[in-house]
């Protein structure tokens, strides 16, 4: 994760949203919610995947969740 974070860090600025076309894990979406706690960032991000094996609904979703629960981060999960 500390790499994506690192490359947000450098191409996004504090109000950007990130698009993330092969989510699989969701570490995207976990970077951009520690990088908005580190910076006080408004950054979004938008995950998507073709949830082949249930990975969205058996990884992503669950990593999210638990990422927001532990680290107190201020996102919101929305599922479409």
């Amino acid at each position: 994760m500390n790499l994506i974070k690192e490359l947000l860090r450098i191409t996004s600025g504090k109000n950007s949203i990130v698009l993330d076309f092969f989510s699989g894990s969701g570490t995207t979406g976990h970077a951009v919610m520690d990088l908005n706690k580190d910076d006080n960032g408004t950054r979004k991000f938008i995950l998507i995947t073709n949830n082949e094996n249930n990975i969205c609904r058996d990884i992503t979703i669950p990593r999210i969740q638990k990422a927001i629960e532990k680290f107190n981060y201020n996102e919101k999960i929305r599922i479409i």
